[in-house]
């Protein structure tokens, strides 16, 4: 992953922003809600008992409890490795995406399709797992686009956590459980921690202080 610059970040940061505050205001006005009623109307005629059990199933590897698991492995790695930055910007990058999808659910208090679906509470907007799923994807692409193993691994695990990242987006809208616009948002809000991270990242690494730890 080519490394890019101060500006690069900022400017990309806030097209991201405003992309996000055009989807959520067409969302707040209802703007939206035609198209998310059609998508949501149309996997609640057509979908069947096996695929409901199959992303009900699958759904729960991009949960709260089992994303801090697979965080936690990842950073287990990268400290044994004692790959710095790595863990840094990780910990950096899942913090903000998770605790600001959590602030920006009770500031737009959008409910979910299905309220009563799997036990669900809480707001829809963002998508907690979308959220999830894709800033864990998003740090494996990092991860693995510093490292120097073999392309042929690092094409096996960035296709592995993109298809997960997929796979959770879709299963939450087909299950009911969030609107289309839903994980929209949530893509949009992991892409702009994404480069707030990485622009965090590239001040505390300048920092002489951080120099002067990394070489004890």
């Amino acid at each position: 992953m080519q490394q890019l610059s101060s500006s690069n970040l900022i400017n990309s940061s806030l097209l991201t922003l405003l992309l996000f505050i055009i989807l959520s205001t067409l969302v707040k006005l209802d703007i939206f809600h035609n198209l998310d009623y059609e998508i949501f109307t149309y996997f609640q005629i057509y979908k069947d008992s096996l695929a409901h059990t199959f992303f009900v199933i699958f759904t729960k590897l991009s949960s709260t409890p089992a994303s801090l698991i697979i965080f936690a492995i990842i950073f287990l790695i990268l400290f044994k490795l004692q790959k710095i930055e790595e863990m840094i910007f990780s910990t950096l990058f899942l913090g903000l995406s998770a605790v600001g999808a959590y602030i920006l659910k009770y500031i737009f208090l959008i409910q979910r399709p299905l309220a009563n679906i799997d036990s669900l509470s809480g707001y829809s907007y963002p998508s907690g797992h979308a959220v999830l799923s894709l800033t864990l994807t998003f740090i494996i692409l990092y991860i693995t686009s510093r490292s120097r193993i073999e392309q042929n691994y690092k094409n096996f695990i960035n296709i592995l956590f993109l298809v997960y990242a997929h796979l959770s987006l879709f299963a939450r809208i087909f299950l009911g459980a969030h609107w289309f616009s839903d994980s929209l948002a949530g893509i949009l809000h992991v892409v702009f921690f994404f480069l707030i991270s990485l622009l965090i990242l590239q001040k505390i690494t300048k920092m002489p202080m951080y120099t002067k730890i990394i070489k004890k």
